[in-house]
């Protein structure tokens, strides 16, 4: 029994999902495991819909057993969102294969760039550092560095073709899927398929597989495209909460929090109150070497307050809080599986998930709740009481 893990943020789920879904079972996988941000994401804001609905969505669509990637890593770094949900996989014991859409759609160039990454980083690293002090953002710091080394080195890509492939949203999450399981030692093999429709940042709803980005534009500008039930949220929902996070700010309480550097604080600080909506002032406090996303994640984990030692043990948690399933044979044998063979634990209970861990997972879909109770004026869900998603 061949197993395939994903790892998402299904945001919106739509028809490229599924179309990943499929290639796995046609290649011969019998089941698939996702793990998915919760109601918080990697970009930096919340959202579009909840947990629950975008659970049900996948589970319809083919998977197996839906996990959730705990919220400290869920809006942290591509680097850090990558290491918790491989390690996740891992520790379940019975995942063989990792799949992810790509721009590039073939495995070899992950595989090489990932052993660069995890075993030459002294061939690199001092032109990527130049890079960063030249003020260059992070990705495009490290893709100019890479694009240095001898050809062996980068997958045989010329200089162009590397900067190509790291200029692919998908390339730079993939090779961080790559990079974790060398790091983690991991028998689990990364397997891309060519990410199908449009491209990431498409902004056409309209189109035959239009992109995430897209379904999410089109739902801001009031267009509904039907992909999901609930009213959409979006980062500026929550501009009040950010702005009464900052009210009693310092510097040492915001470089207490999770990858947040004295640079930045600073300068959030500084600019605190000059904005008050969300998305314009993560536009405010970004440079030219700290991109809207570098800050809006930032300021996403300010408003959970997400530590530092949080992010921590997020990167290799000990346990994992299951949101939805697939009722069959199949995924009773996948419980058994990890029971056998994991080093994680499967919790159902959100009460009993923060109990353990006392993370900011559920203060994070509470204040998600609340925001949408606000905005919808529908009850308010407290995440103690929330079930697992079953079909």
């Amino acid at each position: 029994m061949r197993t395939a893990g994903v790892i998402a943020e299904f945001n919106p789920f739509h028809d490229g999902h599924a179309y990943l879904f499929r290639k796995i079972r046609e290649s011969g996988c019998d089941n698939i495991i996702v793990v998915m941000s919760g109601d918080f994401v990697q970009r930096g804001e919340c959202a579009i819909c909840g947990k629950y609905e975008r659970t049900e969505k996948a589970l319809k669509a083919g998977a197996d057993l839906v996990l959730e990637l705990p919220a400290a890593a869920a809006v942290g770094s591509a680097q850090i969102f990558a290491q918790s949900a491989v390690n996740i996989l891992d520790s379940s014991g019975i995942v063989d294969e990792l799949w992810f859409g790509s721009e590039r759609g073939d495995i070899a160039p992950f595989i090489s760039l990932g052993h660069t990454l995890t075993e030459k980083e002294e061939a690199y690293a001092p032109a990527m550092r130049q890079a960063l002090k030249l003020g260059k953002t992070f990705p495009a710091a490290r893709a100019e560095a890479l694009a240095q080394l001898p050809e062996e080195d980068r997958a045989n890509l010329s200089s162009d073709e590397i900067l190509a492939f790291l200029s692919g949203p998908n390339n730079i999450l993939g090779l961080e899927y790559v990079r974790a399981l060398l790091l983690a030692k991991s028998p689990i093999v990364p397997k891309t398929i060519l990410r199908a429709g449009s491209a990431y940042l498409d902004t056409d709803a309209e189109a035959l597989l239009p992109s995430a980005y897209a379904l999410r534009k089109a739902e801001k500008e009031g267009r509904s495209t039907g992909s999901f039930s609930q009213a959409p949220l979006f980062a500026d929902d929550f501009s009040l909460t950010l702005m009464s996070a900052l009210l009693e700010a310092d510097e040492a309480s915001l470089t207490s929090l999770a990858d947040i550097s004295p640079e930045l604080a600073r300068r959030i600080l500084a600019l605190a109150g000059q904005v008050t909506e969300f998305t314009a002032f993560a536009g405010l406090v970004k440079t030219r070497n700290m991109t809207y996303t570098h800050v809006s994640r930032a300021l996403v984990r300010i408003m959970l307050g997400i530590s530092r030692a949080e992010q921590d043990a997020a990167l290799a948690p000990a346990a994992v809080r299951l949101l939805g399933l697939r009722e069959s044979p199949e995924t009773s044998a996948l419980f058994a599986g990890i029971k056998e063979k994991g080093r994680i634990r499967l919790i159902s209970s959100a009460k009993e998930y923060h109990e353990l861990t006392g993370g900011r997972d559920a203060y994070a879909a509470n204040l998600y709740n609340l925001v949408l109770s606000a905005k919808t004026g529908t009850p308010f869900v407290h995440e103690f009481t929330r079930k697992v998603v079953k079909i």
